[in-house]
């Protein structure tokens, strides 16, 4: 599987073709169809997504997960890496980010054989995993698997947002034939640009790459350092793929 190397990390929708993907002996294609599907409204989101809690090994079959809702025996599932690649802050000028042989952007596909649910919640998996993943910066997300898709116009398939743990991503498998005539969308749905605040806050830390106390910078953009989001989390400096703060001159910024 490759990851190229990303000048600013996308997290976008996909729509899962036929490829050959690990976590099952057998391949799962096109997945097990069966369900002709229109889309109703604007927003619609198709997904189930859950974070996992602790750290995953290749060749394992079960998942630990915050929770199960939305999960079934059966189920086709996404396994995702989105986060963990530490960062050093850097300045104006944008930084080649290499993901290559790295664990963010690992993903594959698995077949769910079973749900526990008790004191941990997790998914047993019919074939073990092919890969390794980190807990909290993983996700485990439900493809839906159709015959036909139909999305009228006017209507939608849209991700859930991402919020530090889930979402970001929208995917489906669909065996026959998929007719687009409205929006299949995951823009603004990935990492989180830098939250707004107002300038009567007295910032004075117009030169600073970075800071960690009020008044020191306004907030990061996120990108696939966790680390380096959050109210404590300021600067003008660029963390990783994210954007910097918008501070003084830079008052336009703070993308994610």
């Amino acid at each position: 599987m490759t990851k190229p190397a990303l000048l600013k990390a996308l997290v976008a929708g996909v729509v899962l073709a036929g490829t050959a993907v690990l976590a099952t002996p057998d391949l799962l294609f096109l997945g097990s169809g069966g369900v002709h599907y229109t889309a109703r409204g604007p927003d619609t989101v198709i997904n189930d997504y859950a974070q996992v809690t602790k750290p995953v090994a290749a060749g394992t079959s079960r998942i630990p997960l915050l929770s199960t809702r939305g999960f079934s025996g059966g189920d086709l599932v996404l396994v995702v890496q989105m986060q963990g690649m530490g960062s050093t802050l850097e300045g104006n000028d944008p930084v080649l980010i290499e993901l290559s042989g790295g664990p963010v952007g690992v993903w594959e596909l698995a077949r769910v054989e079973r749900v526990r649910s008790g004191t941990e919640e997790a998914l047993e998996l019919a074939a073990p995993l092919a890969h390794a993943y980190a807990e909290g910066v993983t996700q485990v997300i439900r493809v839906p698997e159709y015959e036909d898709v139909v999305i009228p116009r006017g209507t939608g398939l849209v991700a859930q947002e991402w919020d530090g743990s889930t979402g970001g991503v929208l995917a489906f498998v669909a065996r026959g034939k998929v007719t687009n005539d409205g929006v299949i969308d995951a823009s603004g749905k990935g990492f989180r640009g830098g939250l707004f605040a107002p300038v009567g806050l007295g910032v004075t830390g117009c030169t600073g790459l970075e800071g960690f106390s009020a008044g020191s910078g306004f907030w990061l953009g996120e990108g696939v350092d966790p680390l380096r989001y959050g109210d404590l989390d300021l600067g003008w400096g660029l963390p990783a793929n994210g954007g910097g703060g918008g501070v003084c001159r830079q008052s336009g910024g703070g993308g994610g």
